[in-house]
């Protein structure tokens, strides 16, 4: 999906994920485990059942696919409706064509278009600070 660079050590971090199309995938594999919806996954997040690595794993793709989903890449509303929230479904992670590694995403879903002095601080970006879009 991602990685991460580490400056201070001499290694970096990359992230993976495997999508199965069905549990009958995992017949014969020696893997063990059990299936779970996403309101599942959901329940046991915020009762804090899950492993906050694992959590902030979720968080950092449900962050950058909602970006993709309700913004371009510089921030503007891909829809006309303001404050719009698309649906997040866990099958989409293998099915956009999203660059989960770049960053930009991050940075749309702190800063868009619904976010308030969006214009202004683009134009403060790009005219004084001298970063572009």
């Amino acid at each position: 999906l991602y990685e991460n660079s580490n400056f201070h050590i001499d290694c970096n971090i990359f992230h993976y994920i495997c999508v199965l199309d069905s549990a009958s995938e995992l017949h014969g594999s020696g893997l063990d485990g059990e299936w779970l919806t996403q309101s599942e996954l959901l329940r046991m997040v915020e009762n804090r059942e899950v492993s906050p690595m694992l959590i902030s794993e979720i968080e950092r793709l449900y962050t950058v696919i909602m970006a993709f989903k309700t913004y371009d890449i510089s921030g503007r509303r891909l829809y006309d409706i303001k404050h719009y929230k698309p649906s997040f479904r866990l099958h989409d992670i293998a099915s956009l064509l999203v660059d989960y590694n770049d960053p930009q995403w991050l940075f749309v879903a702190k800063d868009n278009e619904d976010r308030p002095f969006f214009y202004f601080k683009r134009f403060w970006r790009r005219y004084v600070r001298g970063i572009s879009d």
